[in-house]
């Protein structure tokens, strides 16, 4: 059925499909690939083209109102692939107690268990492009790509305590990885410029009867289909559900006021200092990534679940700060083409102007893994003293939200408001982490490892960035009183709504969701094709 664009049909043109799914991202691609296999019909509705574009990324515009956080115009992509066009590509799967529920922890606990998962998560493993299912630090070669040893030290770390696990690195962009896939489906249609503006429900609100999508130019169309898939990311999936109210005032799947909270992020970035004793080079296992068997592998030390259990803290882990210098040349015109991008001047133009010029070398080193589709990374000079890198889970927190403000969007709908909100717990976990692994330092006598002096200041300020990871607002229950999507990720109450994506996630874990969020996506695909 190959691509298609909205803009090429009249005004009022009704399409009518199977399974419509709302967002070209990780989710709605992987979703759309898997049910290539099969005889349903299917339109993928994507907001974008195959490129980037301003007027479109602009609908992305809101207001944070909460802790300090990204320019949301900036922290999400709205063309086709969505955000995969720019991650990291930081991959590893929850481990099994992430989807326990925690008497410590407020509505933690998941509807399924990590077994059920497994098996999407090796199909997940196929979709990013990435190595086996394995995720242990001990599974893979102690040796990297170049015949380098991985570093380690010959007194191991409490295992009730310090646990080591790794992330793989995926280098697919969804946009290139599976566009030739889609553009020959037989039963897939990816239409562009075909942007969601409401989900128009039943008169007793048990099932959507069709969306109303219109073209940046205004043009209207509508679809109808026996299932519906909601996978536009962890702001817009609530957005669409809040704006949906012309049938019920307080939106789709909003009768206990549920849709848009419990919002999370992974709080990341630096919270101590380690200070290495001379001949200790067990840390560098716990820097740089390296290439082994051909992917990119960084270990992270992590929070055993009995530490967890023992202090009452979150999900945490650390990795060794690459010590990249922030002023070179690729990160400088990083920054300008970022921002650029975004329709913005960068601050500080001049100077990341000036740093491109003097570092060219980087700069083509850069450009040249950019355009073979690889990361890179600058080399890193071997010091004593390094930063400790936090990567943490935050609380699920019922006040921590996003809802509709005042402001209006091209289409004159209400714009975003995000009230991110950390919490006591949150910084209780950063900090008992931090001096968990402190104490196994110094008894394993490696070296001294000093806290940050803000994680001692009383307060409940978290002074460290997100991870642009936006979890929760459409959890995941056994019942509509505690959260807005069943097991199997579909609407309580309504017979024929889904949602994909880390929105329906319960808890955060301390892993980038990527992983969790493509696993998920291909057990929805299976479940719906059944249902269509």
């Amino acid at each position: 059925m190959a691509f298609d664009d909205l803009n090429n049909y009249p005004d009022s043109h009704e399409f009518e499909c199977d399974i419509c799914i709302v967002g070209a991202g990780a989710a709605g691609i992987t979703i759309a690939k898997s049910l290539t296999s099969t005889k349903k019909n299917v339109i993928l509705l994507e907001s974008g083209g195959l490129e980037y574009e301003q007027a479109t990324q602009s609908l992305y515009k809101g207001l944070n109102i909460g802790k300090k956080y990204f320019e949301l115009i900036h922290d999400r992509l709205r063309y086709f692939g969505g955000t995969t066009n720019h991650w990291g590509g930081w991959c590893a799967p929850y481990t099994k107690e992430d989807f326990y529920e925690h008497d410590w922890i407020t509505t933690s606990g998941w509807p399924l268990n990590k077994k059920e998962l497994d098996p999407y998560y090796e199909i997940a493993q196929k979709v990013c492009n990435i190595l086996p299912y394995k995720y242990l630090d001990d599974d893979w070669p102690q040796k990297d790509d170049w015949g380098n040893p991985r570093p380690t030290t010959a007194n191991k770390f409490n295992d009730k305590k310090i646990t080591s696990r790794v992330w793989q690195h995926s280098t697919t962009k969804f946009s290139t990885a599976y566009e030739d896939l889609l553009k020959q489906a037989k039963n897939v249609k990816v239409l562009f410029h075909a942007n969601a503006l409401e989900l128009v429900a039943t008169e007793n609100s048990a099932s959507i009867q069709h969306i109303v999508l219109s073209t940046i130019e205004r043009k209207k169309a509508t679809i109808k289909a026996k299932q519906f898939v909601l996978a536009c990311g962890g702001l817009e999936n609530p957005r669409l559900l809040l704006l949906s109210d012309s049938v019920n005032k307080f939106g789709i799947g909003n009768e206990h006021d549920l849709v848009g909270r419990y919002f999370m992020e992974h709080l990341e970035g630096p919270t101590a200092k380690v200070i290495f004793n001379k001949n200790q080079n067990w840390f560098r296992r716990y820097s740089p990534r390296r290439e082994i068997n051909g992917t990119g592998v960084t270990s992270g030390l992590c929070t055993s679940y009995s530490a967890r259990k023992r202090l009452k803290i979150l999900h945490h882990s650390t990795t060794i700060d690459h010590q990249i210098d922030y002023d070179s040349g690729y990160l400088s015109l990083r920054r300008i083409m970022s921002e650029a991008m975004g329709g913005e001047v960068p601050n500080n133009l001049l100077d990341d102007v000036i740093n491109t010029a003097g570092d060219i070398d980087e700069v083509f080193k850069w450009v040249y893994h950019r355009i073979n589709n690889e990361h890179y990374f600058p080399p890193v000079k071997p010091k004593n003293s390094y930063t400790l890198f936090s990567r943490t889970e935050t609380e699920p927190n019922y006040n921590s939200r996003m809802y509709l403000g005042d402001k209006l969007d091209h289409f004159g709908q209400r714009q975003i408001v995000l009230d991110w909100q950390t919490s006591e717990l949150d910084k209780q976990t950063i900090f008992k982490s931090n001096m968990l692994l402190a104490e196994e330092v110094g008894r394993l006598k490696l070296g001294r490892v000093k806290l940050a002096d803000w994680l001692y200041d009383g307060t409940n300020e978290i002074p460290i960035d997100g991870g642009h990871h936006h979890i929760g607002t459409t959890k995941m229950s056994n019942d509509a009183t505690n959260g807005v999507v069943d097991a199997n990720c579909k609407v309580h109450g309504i017979d024929n709504l889904y949602i994909a994506g880390s929105s329906v996630f319960p808890t955060g874990g301390y892993v980038n969701p990527t992983l969790t969020i493509v696993a998920l996506a291909a057990r929805l695909a299976d479940y719906v094709s059944t249902r269509a």
